[in-house]
């Protein structure tokens, strides 16, 4: 019988800072551990350091009428906040492995 074993392990640590500015969110780190990318960092594409800026746009438009998509209406703009919030808070912890509290 073959038995695998997955195991999981950190590939880099750092420092990092999230800042809000209302229309967009900045995230900058820089790597401690290792102090120099190596082969592992280079596969995942980790840099020494990195600046993101990310973006969500919501937008109330109707839907194009070649999108084949039906409009249904537009949403109060409290869900469009809500809805930001919900896809900021996917990236936050899909790709950054970070818990995202909205405000």
């Amino acid at each position: 019988m073959l038995v695998i074993k997955k195991t999981a392990c950190g590939c880099a640590a750092g420092v990092y800072s999230i800042v809000d500015y209302g229309r967009h969110t900045h995230l900058a780190y820089e790597l401690e551990v290792p102090e120099e990318p190596g082969e592992v960092q280079k596969q995942f594409c980790i840099l020494k350091e990195g600046n993101y800026i990310i973006q969500i746009k919501v937008h109330p438009s109707p839907m194009p009428f070649y999108s084949g998509l039906q409009a249904h209406g537009q949403l109060p703009p409290a869900a469009y906040k809500i809805f930001a919030e919900c896809i900021l808070a996917f990236v936050f912890e899909t790709f950054l492995g970070l818990s995202f509290k909205g405000a």
